[in-house]
């Protein structure tokens, strides 16, 4: 069954109470076992205003509950807040977002805001957040790690090929004290960033064992021969 990640905060699945590892086992009342992502995702979206009827089941075997969801046009924001906390400590939130091509830019911006405002210490919020880019990820953990120091090693299945992306660039905030807030709704780019902080040395793990999710996918282009 398609497994519900973290819901954005904000959303209509957000609204409706779905949560972290709910499964969807039912879709307009069509049973979605070992039915394909895609299917389930072209199934669930739809024009704004129009409702769309799913069952979700918190565990495998549990009674499932029907759940009525209004579709909507969402926007999404990587950064939803960034403030200064008691005792110049900086926090931005990145809770129940996802990471979209403008995440490093919006990041980089608070972390902007809050030097100006004179903080000595900061907590990035990745609860929730079920990932995104592989490129952003890199990006954003560029921006609190040592220049030239590996974030990310990416493995063909076959494992005949690795590709390892460092930090390039001279950091943000490379000495400020770091704390990482993450959760089992943390996934994917989140993971990265929070892995690359933990590996390096570079700041606290705070929170619950993250999802899991460690696949990167990458689309090729199939070209029809007439072989």
């Amino acid at each position: 069954f398609p497994v519900v990640i973290s819901p954005i905060e904000d959303t209509p699945a957000f609204r409706a109470g779905l949560q972290p590892g709910d499964l969807i086992v039912e879709v307009e009342g069509q049973s979605t076992l070992d039915m394909q992502l895609e299917e389930v995702v072209n199934t669930l979206r739809g024009g704004p205003g129009t409702k769309v009827v799913i069952k979700v089941a918190h565990r495998l075997g549990a009674p499932p509950r029907r759940i009525e969801i209004e579709r909507e046009i969402i926007k999404i924001k990587s950064v939803v807040l960034v403030e200064e906390l008691d005792g110049e400590i900086g926090y931005i939130s990145m809770r129940q977002t996802r990471f979209s091509e403008e995440t490093a830019s919006e990041v980089q911006s608070g972390l902007q805001d809050l030097t100006a405002l004179g903080v000595n210490s900061l907590i990035l919020d990745l609860r929730g957040n079920p990932g995104g880019l592989l490129s952003q990820a890199q990006q954003v953990a560029d921006l609190f790690l040592p220049k030239g120091v590996p974030i990310v090693s990416v493995r063909e299945r076959d494992g005949r090929r690795e590709d390892t992306k460092y930090s390039l660039q001279n950091p943000m905030a490379v000495d400020i004290p770091l704390v990482v807030l993450i959760d089992e709704g943390s996934a994917s780019a989140a993971e990265i960033v929070a892995g690359a902080v933990q590996d390096n040395d570079r700041g606290i793990i705070v929170g619950n064992t993250s999802f899991g999710k460690g696949s990167v996918q990458t689309i090729f282009d199939l070209y029809e021969t007439s072989d």
